[in-house]
């Protein structure tokens, strides 16, 4: 199992690396990928110049890795690590990675460093998750690792067109035997009749061997109904499976996030419905 991590050296990052290691060291044939994703400033230099500044900001990237293997090895003695740095913007770093290494699941901090080695973590962890493949686990500041034992899956109830992309979901409660509350938020309840139970043999059938709870909660805003339920039930994690753009831009868009990933302070994956 391959988890790539991208770092832009913050303290961020490294909470999100622990969050991984803490959540994924006792699968089997784990290894983690570090990545540093820089750009050039923008600037009128010449080309001489800004070959020169490249150059050295590969070698400072290159520097950096090498400090942050070293110290989550004296963490964590017998991780697996490989480190990668990568000129370009991150959300195609991110791409360019995970097809190259068979990458299973990103994760990565919500808030980046700023100034000169900000990786653009902060304000792009957005654009990582819309545009990767590949699921994404984006994990909030100051986040302390607790082991999985409730899950609130968000639905909309709409065909998944592709039931393997909840496998992920699948594994992640079998290895912790977690709970999965499959959660559907409305305006009003009293019209829904808890259908996605029985009109839904889909969730059913991809959760049958999974402990789980259908529910819907009655609220005008679907981000602030899941993140009440969030904080209600004590989630450890949170799943999104969005499949049109509006939904995506709904849940994606910085004040949302917020409400859901911040507040809540709970990790959240996120699951492309591809085939």
């Amino acid at each position: 199992m391959k988890i790539l991590i991208p770092t832009d050296f913050s303290e961020s990052s490294r909470v999100a690396f622990d969050y991984a290691y803490s959540l994924f060291n006792t699968f089997e044939n784990v290894e983690f990928v570090l990545l540093n994703s820089y750009e050039m400033p923008h600037s009128g230099a010449a080309g001489g110049v800004m070959m020169s500044l490249e150059d050295a900001m590969h070698k400072e990237s290159k520097r950096d890795l090498s400090l942050e293997v070293r110290h989550f090895k004296s963490k964590y003695p017998e991780v697996v690590i490989e480190s990668v740095s990568i000129f370009g913007e991150i959300g195609n770093s991110v791409s360019r990675i995970n097809k190259k290494n068979n990458i299973d699941v990103v994760v990565m901090g919500t808030h980046g460093a700023k100034g000169f080695k900000k990786a653009l973590l902060g304000s792009n962890t957005e654009d990582v998750i819309e545009t990767s493949l590949v699921p994404v686990i984006s994990v909030p500041n100051k986040t302390e690792y607790r082991p999985i034992k409730k899950i609130v899956y968000a639905t909309d109830l709409q065909r998944i067109e592709n039931p393997e992309a909840l496998q992920p979901l699948c594994n992640i409660a079998k290895h912790f035997d977690a709970v999965i509350h499959i959660v559907y938020v409305t305006d009003d309840a009293s019209s829904v009749s808890f259908e996605m139970e029985t009109d839904h043999p889909t969730l059913k059938d991809i959760f049958k061997d999974r402990k789980k709870e259908f529910h819907v909660v009655e609220s005008d805003d679907v981000t602030l109904g899941i993140s009440h339920y969030i904080k209600e039930i004590g989630a450890d994690l949170l799943v999104l499976l969005p499949k049109e753009a509006s939904f995506w831009r709904k849940l994606t868009n910085n004040s949302v996030t917020e409400k859901m990933a911040f507040q809540a302070k709970v990790p959240m994956l996120t699951i492309k419905d591809k085939k």
